[in-house]
Formats: structure tokens, sequence, C-alpha cells
């Protein structure tokens, strides 16, 4: 999952925010370190989705898994980086990527 260390820019809406990607964990997705993604800020998502996330571990861009269990697996797409699983309750969704 793409580790974000800032946002972009301040949000051009209540609804929009922008996020630059700083490493090449998505590389497989076609998304590479420094390019900016535009988000829609909502707390709901699609099994699959490319979202914005925080973590315990920090802010990350990273596809979005719910598993029956009732936890979450963030997945990258670069076969180096691998997948994380947190309860639901650790996970706060920002938003989902804009494509």
């Amino acid at each position: 999952m793409a580790r974000v260390l800032a946002f972009v820019h301040k949000p051009q809406s209540v609804s929009n925010f922008t996020v630059r990607i700083t490493d090449d964990s998505l590389t497989g997705a076609g998304i590479h370190k420094n390019h900016v993604l535009e988000v829609h800020r909502t707390d709901e998502f699609q099994t699959g989705d490319l979202v914005a996330v925080t973590t315990p571990d920090g802010f990350f861009v990273s596809f979005i898994d719910q598993e029956a269990c009732g936890q979450l697996l963030l997945r990258a797409a670069h076969p180096a980086y691998p997948a994380l699983r947190y309860p639901l309750q650790e996970v706060i969704i920002q938003g989902v990527v804009l494509r």
C-alpha cells in the first residue's frame, strides 16, 4: 500500500482532496511515485476499491477487501509489499480514489 506523507492541496471542496504517492507500492495498478490522486471523501467503499485510509501504522492509499471475519485487508499492487490486516475499528476510511 502506498504511504502518503502529506496532502498535496487544501481540499477544493468538502467532498474531494488530493494526495501524492510517495513509494512504488501501486505500480502494478499504473500508479507511480509522485502521482497525485484525487480522493472523494467518504467512509463507504466496495471490496476492491482503491481507498485512502488511516491505520495505527499511518495514512495509506491501498486496495481494500472486507473479510468474512470482519477484518479489513489492505493490499498493494506490487509483490514487494505484503497485505496488511486490521480490525474494522482500527481503520478510518478517508475516501475512495477517483479514477
